[in-house]
């Protein structure tokens, strides 16, 4: 009896050992590609080879890359037994510096030790060389003030060019201001002016934008970003009204908060609504704080509508607020 179960077993091993390999299998030839040292805005490219080792049709369901600098395709889906095939990657590194690990997620038919559909990934890492470095990339203006003029530089330097040239700095919108200061042979430096005069009403944030061009043949058109906090007198929550979604023939209620942003007392007068269907009142004086109550009369037109809230206040650096108001009037459901 021992001597006949023996091969059973042997060949229930082997008939799960067989299955356990049955199917399809990618297999790459190598999971990472080093480009070493690259310039900057350089497109590098690179082949990932594999081979179907398998016993069935390999299907490559899907290629994902970790970022939209990196691009990956194999020329086909579906891959025989024995057949080999390649997946072309495409790096660009306009807006990278420094040293980069970029992944490629390759999903196929093939099932792994789980049964799940198996995913195979693969590398790619360089050094990103520039030829100019701006220091910082980005500015930001955390507590910029109504009325106030502040400035902040950036750095432009390049230890590549014999003789570093920044030319055609503009900046928008008119908030901004820029200009270049010559340093050294290798150096400028770009002073950003925020000027608080020209900031657009109703807004708490502001984003801008510094152009320039160097003598980079790699690098000619440079960017950066300018963002602004702006640190009002008074803060309004929430900053616009909305009244979407309002149900015609019924009056739909809010209530809105002034404060001065240190605490100080003030007055507001002459609230209006650019709305004839929206009222305004104030609903609560604090000295430091103010609760306004909005309501939308049950006589407001069925369709969507923009106006604003406008008042005066004691605060001189402030004295008019312009508080957005947007929203609809529909029809009220069917009854049923």
């Amino acid at each position: 009896m021992k001597t006949t179960m023996k091969p059973l077993i042997l060949i229930a091993v082997s008939l799960m050992f067989g299955l356990a390999l049955a199917g399809p299998k990618l297999e790459m030839e190598k999971s990472q590609h080093d480009f070493g040292d690259i310039d900057k805005g350089e497109k590098v490219s690179t082949v990932f080879n594999f081979k179907n080792t398998g016993d069935a049709p390999l299907e490559i369901k899907d290629v994902k890359t970790s970022c939209g600098c990196t691009s990956a395709k194999p020329k086909k889906a579906v891959y025989q037994p024995g057949e080999s095939g390649e997946i072309p990657v495409t790096f660009n590194s306009e807006r990278f510096s420094g040293k980069i690990n970029k992944t490629i997620t390759i999903e196929t038919n093939e099932i792994d030790t789980n049964g799940a559909p198996a995913k195979t990934m693969v590398k790619i890492t360089a050094n990103v060389v520039a030829d100019i470095v701006a220091k910082p990339v980005s500015l930001f203006f955390p507590r910029a003030k109504l009325g106030e003029v502040t400035s902040q530089n950036i750095v432009v330097s390049s230890n590549k060019l014999d003789k570093l040239e920044v030319t055609e700095v503009k900046a928008q919108p008119e908030f901004l201001k820029a200009e270049a200061i010559r340093k050294d042979d290798k150096t400028f430096e770009i002073k950003v002016t925020v000027d608080g005069n020209k900031f657009p009403e109703g807004k708490n944030r502001l984003t801008g934008f510094i152009n320039f061009k160097t003598n980079s043949k790699t690098q000619g058109d440079m960017r950066s970003t300018v963002t602004v906090n702006i640190e009002k007198p008074l803060r309004v929550t929430p900053g616009s009204v909305f009244l979407f979604a309002s149900q015609k023939g019924k009056t739909r209620q809010i209530s809105l908060r002034v404060e001065s942003s240190k605490g100080d007392s003030f007055e507001v007068s002459d609230i209006k609504s650019s709305l004839e269907y929206l009222d305004v009142e104030l609903a609560e004086n604090l000295g430091h704080e103010k609760r306004l109550k909005i309501v939308l009369k049950d006589d407001a037109p069925v369709g969507k509508f923009d106006g604003s809230i406008t008042l005066n206040t004691s605060i001189e650096e402030q004295s008019t607020l312009r508080i957005p108001v947007r929203g609809s009037v529909v029809e009220p459901p069917p009854s049923k």
